[in-house]
């Protein structure tokens, strides 16, 4: 006895996939929309623990750039506004003023952490044509890049380095960027 009153899994799995919002995950004229209802589960599965997952860098990744180090792709096309990656910062205890791996993690300029991720592959730009924002949420230790216009899928993704301006280790990046503008 199933206590459910969608008797048959197929209709058990129509009412889970509405229950947690997916419902476009079926079509509308077939009762899984040719899927399995075992997919159908593990899909929406995946989809739940990926929304509830504190990193998410599905849209980008990490090939070598035209300066010979690495950098970070878009693995998709991206819209303006568009979350690209998502992620959380480990707080370090050092000094960033000499190392690029690092992210300022305070408006103070004493904090320092290391990103989950691609974020420390995404390079900087020079010539004021980012691609990316960074938005930095210090009191959660977490990240978020944004589109700042559509992205075609394998553009190199770039943001503007917050420190570039101060930091020792980005002095001769600052002084490109400014002899640029």
């Amino acid at each position: 006895f199933c206590p459910c009153p969608a008797k048959h899994p197929y209709d058990r799995a129509r009412i889970m996939a509405v229950f947690l919002g997916r419902a476009s995950l079926l079509a509308s004229r077939s009762p899984l929309g040719g899927m399995p209802a075992r997919q159908l589960f593990q899909q929406l599965r995946q989809k739940s623990s990926l929304e509830k997952s504190l990193i998410d860098c599905s849209k980008v990744y990490v090939k070598e750039d035209d300066h010979g180090g690495a950098g970070a792709f878009a693995a998709v096309p991206i819209k303006k506004g568009e979350l690209v990656e998502r992620g959380i910062a480990r707080r370090l205890p050092l000094d960033g003023n000499d190392c690029v791996y690092v992210f300022t993690w305070s408006e103070d300029r004493k904090t320092w952490a290391m990103m989950s991720g691609c974020a420390v592959f995404y390079n900087t730009d020079l010539h004021g044509k980012e691609n990316v924002q960074m938005n930095r949420y210090f009191d959660e230790d977490r990240f978020e890049m944004i589109a700042l216009r559509d992205i075609e899928q394998d553009e190199e993704l770039r943001h503007v380095y917050k420190s570039m301006a101060w930091r020792k280790c980005f002095q001769e990046l600052h002084e490109v960027r400014k002899n640029i503008e």
